[in-house]
């Protein structure tokens, strides 16, 4: 699938998408390159049921806002192969 334009552009000055990896019941995972370290990562984004799931619970640490005003959640991790 393809990386979708509203994520791309709120995480455009940190993050440079190149694809998904893959989802779950809870989220799908992107591959990206870290602009700053210059490192490959995987960021991880809540599908919208579980955001606002989480958001009730207080879980969540502050995000990016996407172009409709949806929080956008991301959580990197370096990639290794």
């Amino acid at each position: 699938m393809t990386v979708p334009s509203r994520l791309t552009g709120a995480l455009s000055d940190r993050y440079r998408l190149e694809r998904e990896l893959g989802q779950g019941g809870m989220a799908t995972v992107y591959l990206a390159e870290d602009l700053k370290h210059g490192r490959k990562v995987a960021i991880k984004v809540l599908h919208p049921d579980r955001r606002r799931a989480a958001r009730r619970g207080g879980q969540l640490v502050p995000g990016t806002q996407a172009e409709d005003g949806q929080e956008m959640r991301g959580h990197s991790h370096q990639c290794h192969r």
